[in-house]
């Protein structure tokens, strides 16, 4: 069956962010008054909702602490510091638009908070190649719960088989698994996950 529809993550696979999303956290976290995690602890957990991840640090730190002022105060600091959000990954505007030009619907759908994710494209240059920007709040359920994937795939009155899944974490491979029937998924490699199938 042909591919019609390109899905993509945002950040690891559009987006080299690591550096900018671990200053957001480790800033959030001494704001608050706690420790600062480092960055081996923080992309340990990459891939979840901002919430889910910052919990996930927090258990790794042993601290008992309420995570979503944290999100709201890392999501602070990357929208008013969208030009440190980051770069478009190497290739990235060269195969987005290669495969605009064959036809291919492509979406960005993540886990990132649209309260910074269509503005951060849209300085980067990638905003126009999509048809749709899918962030948290469209997601209802955050990746890797696969609801909101099936449910975006009935919706483009799509096959599965007819759907690429492109991401970068444990998480997208995840979220992508629950949706079957024939839904493949890419995995953009880098350092942090050689691990992942």
């Amino acid at each position: 069956m042909m591919i019609k529809v390109v899905l993509f993550d945002l950040d690891g696979t559009l987006v080299d962010s690591d550096k900018p999303v671990v200053r957001a956290i480790q800033l959030a976290f001494t704001r608050a008054g706690l420790p600062k995690p480092t960055a081996k602890q923080i992309l340990k957990f990459a891939g979840y909702s901002t919430i889910d991840w910052i919990d996930c640090v927090l258990r790794e730190l042993q601290l008992n602490h309420d995570p979503k002022p944290l999100a709201v105060s890392m999501h602070s600091i990357l929208k008013s510091d969208l030009e440190k959000h980051g770069a478009a990954m190497s290739g990235a505007r060269k195969t987005l638009a290669s495969l605009k030009k064959r036809g291919l619907r492509l979406f960005v759908v993540s886990n990132a908070s649209e309260t910074y994710l269509p503005a951060g494209l849209q300085q980067l240059k990638l905003f126009d190649y999509f048809e749709d920007v899918i962030g948290l709040e469209k997601l209802i359920v955050p990746k890797p719960n696969s609801t909101s994937l099936v449910r975006l795939i009935s919706k483009l009155r799509v096959k599965p088989a007819e759907c690429l899944y492109v991401g970068d974490t444990e998480v997208d491979a995840v979220y992508v698994k629950g949706v079957g029937n024939g839904i493949t998924f890419a995995l953009l490699k880098n350092n942090r996950n050689s691990d992942v199938n």
